[in-house]
Parts: structure tokens; C-alpha cells; sequence
């Protein structure tokens, strides 16, 4: 999957993401912001012409795995979201501090992501996840295994 930077196209000042070699996982993406971050994050599974369906994924979750590398001035974890064409999106989901110094699954049942407003008949972006806003300063992070599951 192509990992996203900025609401348009090309690098934002403030986040960069690179795959990277883990010693436990291989290659995995690595996330780092910028020391005057306060808004931005990474999203995956962008799909542009109405998105797709992911009803079949109601009774599942949304997981992925995190590892921290510098927790910056984070205190209060990492929002998760996802969107059906904006407006239409989840909610944030605080994920509250996960992936201390190791690997952390998370897991976000689907079920919450549609209580908070996701329409799963046209998801266009599938997992969006940044630090708490206001608290991205110097934060560096790993991602692996993002996925849907039933």
C-alpha cells in the first residue's frame, strides 16, 4: 500500500515517512515529525472513485502494529480514523500510548469506527493515524501489518 503524506501531493515540512529496516520485523515504514509538528499524520489505502465496500469487514477490526522510537512531547498516544469521502469519516480514536519499546498490535473493532460515523458502502482512505494534536513534536514512529480483518 502507498503511504500518503499531506492533504495534496509531494512532502509536507512537518512529517516524512521512509521504509526502513526493523531488527524484529524487516522492512516497515518509519514515521518521523518535524519538532514544530502540531497537525499531520500518515494515511493508507487511499482510493480515489467512491472507494470500495467494506461491509463484509462489520464484525472485524481494523489493526495494525506500532512501535515507539522517541515519544517526542507525546503524552496521550496516537487518533486513528478512517473516511467514506469527506465529509463522511470516523471519528477519531484515541489508541491512548501503545508500542513502548517494542512491537504493540492494536486492534480497533469496526463496529466503533462505524458508531463513529464511517460508512463502510465507499471507504476511500482505510486507516489514517497520527499523534494527539499538539503533542507530534519530535515523535517517531513505526508501522507494520495494517489490516482489515473479519
Amino acid at each position: 500500500a502507498e503511504l500518503t503524506t499531506c492533504w495534496t501531493s509531494g512532502d509536507c515540512p512537518n512529517v516524512t515517512w521512509a521504509s526502513v529496516s526493523d531488527p524484529d520485523r524487516g522492512s516497515v515504514y518509519e514515521i518521523s515529525l518535524a519538532e514544530n509538528a502540531v497537525y499531520a499524520g500518515v494515511w493508507l489505502f487511499n482510493i480515489t472513485d467512491g472507494g470500495i465496500n467494506l461491509s463484509d469487514y462489520s464484525a472485524g477490526a481494523l489493526k495494525f502494529d506500532v512501535k515507539l522510537i522517541n515519544a517526542g512531547n507525546n503524552s496521550e498516544g496516537y487518533l486513528v480514523t478512517t473516511q467514506c469521502g469527506w465529509p463522511c469519516a470516523s471519528s477519531p480514536i484515541n489508541t491512548g500510548v501503545v508500542g513502548g519499546s517494542d512491537w504493540e498490535t492494536v486492534s480497533i473493532p469496526v463496529s466503533d469506527l462505524v458508531s463513529n460515523g464511517l460508512d463502510l458502502s465507499k471507504v476511500n482512505i482505510g486507516f489514517n493515524i497520527y499523534p494527539v494534536i499538539e503533542q507530534q513534536a519530535g515523535v517517531v514512529f513505526r508501522l507494520d501489518n495494517v489490516r482489515w480483518s473479519r
